[in-house]
């Protein structure tokens, strides 16, 4: 019987080996639902924590917009009303251009 030498066989090669147990389709199954779940966890979450933070965000932008236009406002407080009404729709606008740069790079 003669002899192959693995090191010169592979030379100027990448060589990956893996070596993994077959699965049963039962245990396949197991696996997809346990996937397909916690995708579905995390997608909830995800939406649920979008949803808390646009309405604190609305919540901050009606406090910030009835300083702005109150009666009983200092100037002060028309500043500060103005800052933050200024961020809030920068950073909404970051998040659409973003969300869209997002998209069209996949």
């Amino acid at each position: 019987m003669s002899t192959i030498d693995l090191n010169q066989q592979i030379q100027g090669h990448h060589l990956d080996l893996k070596i993994t147990p077959t699965e049963t389709s039962k245990e396949e199954e197991s696996r997809l639902r346990r996937e397909e779940a916690q995708s579905a966890h995390d997608r909830w979450k995800s939406t649920i924590a979008f949803a808390a933070l646009v309405l604190a965000a609305f919540g901050i932008a009606g406090i910030a917009a009835y300083m702005l236009l109150g009666q009983n406002s200092s100037a002060d407080d028309k500043k500060w009303g103005a800052s933050i009404l200024t961020a809030l729709f920068t950073g909404a606008v970051g998040y659409m251009t973003g969300q869209k740069a997002g998209q069209a790079a996949k």
